[in-house]
């Protein structure tokens, strides 16, 4: 009984053993397969990898070899600009770019410049026809002769004055005048100064028609320069200004000096004498803006070069700029790519 329970023991246990190792056998494969997947991974990343650094490979060469290139073609550019043949050449074709130039700045500049005289010219005779018209209306106001003015506006409405008008206003001051007292006075003055009517007939047309001009002040100012001439000898004219009118002395000298002023300026100004003067306004003002002979010569003579390759254009000087900031270096000008070709 015993031995055959021992053989029954010894059976299982074998069949246990062969079952281990079927077992043992079937992982061993297992993990042997798991290896070989791994290693074919791996082999499969590498594989990809090194097709990935062959791509970058070829293309940081070709970058290289583009790069080496650009760098050998501006050496060489270098070269050659630096040469004295290119050097000649060069100037050559600098003089010629600012001859160009200056015949061309010269022409704008004469253009500019008349276009300049002519605003300042215009400017000029503005103040002077204001300047006559505040010494007219000093005239009116504060050397007593507003009525004068009024009753002469009357006969002007219809765009005409003839010969019979000026006995017409005569009778019309009284009118205008204050009282009977400024009316008398103020005949008297017509009287001696005929031209005074005629004058402010004149001036008067002129401005109802919107024509007021310098001329048609003269007239008048001729008239009035004869009145002012009396009131320097007559001193008894002068008191009855002062009496029958209310005129001060000082408002008289303070119209006659304007008038002489104004007599003094227009003589000046006509004679050429302010020509210079004005001149060096006009090119004072050009220089202030920038557009004297020479900054336009200067301003042509860049553009020439930049055209014919010379020298870089502004954006393109700011992009080298750029490029010199981010190594560390200071920018460039456009006198930089010039200053070889001087002497």
């Amino acid at each position: 009984m015993s031995q055959a329970l021992q053989s029954l023991n010894s059976l299982l246990k074998y069949k246990q053993e062969r079952e281990r190792q079927k077992i043992d056998k079937s992982l061993s494969m297992m993990d042997m397969a798991t290896r070989l997947r791994q290693q074919q991974l791996e082999n499969t990343r590498q594989n990809q990898i090194m097709q990935m650094r062959v791509k970058q490979e070829n293309r940081d060469s070709k970058l290289f070899s583009k790069q080496l290139e650009s760098a050998e073609l501006a050496l060489e550019k270098e070269r050659r600009e630096s040469s004295p043949e290119y050097i000649a050449i060069a100037k050559r074709q600098l003089e010629a770019e600012a001859k160009n130039a200056e015949l061309i700045a010269e022409t704008r500049y004469n253009t500019i410049r008349q276009t300049e005289l002519d605003n300042l010219t215009s400017a000029i005779k503005l103040k002077s026809v204001n300047n006559k018209q505040d010494i007219v209306d000093d005239f009116k106001r504060n050397v007593g002769m507003n009525a004068l003015f009024r009753a002469t506006k009357d006969y002007t409405i219809d765009g005409e004055f003839e010969g019979s008008d000026i006995q017409e206003v005569k009778e019309n001051i009284s009118r205008h005048a204050k009282d009977k007292k400024q009316a008398k006075f103020l005949g008297k003055i017509v009287e001696q100064y005929p031209g005074l009517i005629t004058g402010i007939a004149s001036y008067q047309m002129l401005v109802n028609k919107g024509e007021r001009s310098e001329q048609s002040f003269q007239p008048l100012f001729e008239s009035m320069n004869r009145l002012y001439d009396d009131l320097s000898t007559k001193k008894d004219l002068v008191t009855n200004f002062q009496n029958e009118l209310g005129v001060s002395l000082n408002s008289l000298d303070m119209n006659n000096i304007a008038l002489m002023r104004n007599q003094s300026f227009d003589q000046s100004f006509e004679s050429g004498a302010l020509n210079s003067q004005i001149l060096d306004i006009v090119n004072k003002n050009l220089k202030n803006k920038g557009q004297d002979k020479n900054a336009l010569r200067n301003e042509l003579m860049m553009q020439s070069l930049s055209k014919i390759g010379m020298i870089p254009s502004e954006q393109e000087l700011n992009s080298i700029n750029e490029q010199r900031a981010s190594e560390g270096k200071s920018p460039l000008t456009l006198e930089d790519y010039t200053e070889k070709f001087d002497n």
